[in-house]
């Protein structure tokens, strides 16, 4: 178990940034709790809404003495400014807290400060922002768009042959060939997928580019952890050793 001194001692080295030192979503000073799920503190007022939310937000007084190292871990792992950095991209920070935790972009978040505090790299693409911004509860409705889209795009395909087929026969392939290119499907289609690549890339180095003092804090609190960890896993064998003695 990890003593209350040692667990104070994490929250003091995280408060030495000011972000952590207010409300994640309403800046109300001095927050006593944190929702663990996001790693960010949240005050009094704030963590009834999210724990309105269930298992999207686990909430945890920071009076409590159970913390557990997973738990501080994604604390460290998080904080304040990375989720508000990455709610002010997506343009989802007026939003209430019932309808802000379950868009797209803070499920993506979630799931990306679960593999970061484990120490796992997290490689998956970000979402564009339209996406982002949709709710969790609308991944029914887009699934059965794509369904549409995929069927939809099946009969183009089919009608496409058809004509094909047509022109062939009727002699004015080349006046089809001609309306298509005209089109430029492919070079728009190409055009669109190397700029997403370009935003994306630049999105995830300015995400992820934070100062080297906060990068420090992080690593020394990591380091901190370690320590308790391993003292942890020496008491046990100990406690093992005096048994089977």
């Amino acid at each position: 178990m990890i003593s209350r001194a040692n667990i104070d001692q994490v929250f003091v080295r995280l408060q030495e940034d000011q972000e952590n030192c207010i409300c994640a979503d309403c800046n109300c000073p001095s927050p006593v709790f944190a929702s663990v799920s996001h790693g960010i503190f949240i005050c009094s007022i704030c963590v009834s809404s999210h724990s309105s939310l269930g298992s999207i937000s686990e909430t945890k007084s920071l009076l409590c003495n159970d913390w557990t190292l997973p738990q501080l871990k994604r604390m460290v792992s998080g904080g304040n400014s990375a989720l508000k950095e990455f709610v002010l991209h997506y343009g989802i920070c007026e939003m209430p807290i019932e309808i802000k935790y379950k868009t797209k972009a803070l499920a993506l978040y979630r799931k990306m400060l679960t593999e970061i505090s484990m120490g796992r790299n997290f490689d998956e693409e970000l979402l564009d922002v339209d996406e982002g911004r949709m709710s969790i509860d609308q991944e029914e409705e887009k699934n059965w768009f794509k369904g549409l889209c995929s069927r939809t795009k099946t009969i183009g395909g089919q009608a496409l042959q058809h004509l094909d087929h047509f022109s062939e026969k009727t002699g004015i392939k080349s006046a089809t060939e001609k309306i298509i290119k005209e089109m430029k499907i492919e070079e728009i289609k190409g055009k669109t997928s190397a700029a997403f690549d370009t935003f994306s890339t630049k999105l995830k180095q300015n995400f992820f580019k934070v100062s080297n003092k906060t990068t420090k804090l992080k690593q020394d609190t990591l380091s901190f952890l370690k320590n308790i960890e391993e003292s942890i896993e020496n008491s046990i064998s100990k406690a093992r050793t005096k048994i089977s003695s």
